[in-house]
């Protein structure tokens, strides 16, 4: 069994009420943090945003970024969360939160299977794709939008293509309490 997969299946075993916490605080808007200057993730559980993570061993910290982007509304900045995590062979795990309406286009995504699961309470959408960001590209990716009032909108998406091991992922993720 590869590494990631040992240490999802040992962080799905804990419970994200255990108290266990590691959280990153994100650096100011528009900064973004040096890759490889985190220490390497243990199965523990994280808060990006407002989503409670469970994430596996072996995983580090490789960008963790908040910025104000324009928005098409006057008046309304849209924020951009971001948060990368890669293992040592390379695969990465990334997450997007935005408050307000995404306002960049990173280029078109082609879906060749999609599926639905639930992501704390909220269902998502899964696809993989092959052509992601505008480029050939087969990863597993969900889009997710969050619970009110605050109705963030998420994606999270991998280079690693274990269906299974991406929806136990996205199961075990819940929302925090506000």
């Amino acid at each position: 069994m590869r590494p990631w997969v040992q240490g999802l299946a040992s962080a799905l075993a804990l419970s994200c009420s255990s108290g266990t916490s590691t959280e990153h605080a994100a650096p100011p808007p528009t900064a973004a943090s040096a890759p490889g200057t985190s220490p390497t993730m243990t199965s523990s559980t994280s808060t990006f945003v407002d989503l409670v993570l469970t994430l596996p061993t072996g995983l580090t910290l490789q960008a963790d970024t908040r910025e104000e982007v324009s928005s098409l509304i006057p008046g309304s900045p849209a924020v951009e969360h971001f948060r990368s995590y890669q293992d040592a062979s390379g695969q990465g795990l990334y997450f997007f939160a935005w408050e307000g309406a995404p306002t960049r286009d990173r280029g078109p995504m082609k879906a060749v299977e999609t599926w639905k699961v639930q992501v704390g309470s909220a269902d998502a959408t899964v696809s993989r794709t092959s052509h992601f960001f505008g480029h050939e590209r087969e990863v597993l990716v969900a889009h997710v939008e969050g619970p009110p009032p605050a109705r963030r909108r998420y994606m999270i998406y991998t280079t690693r293509l274990d269906r299974a091991v991406f929806d136990a992922l996205l199961a075990a993720i819940r929302f925090s309490p506000r």
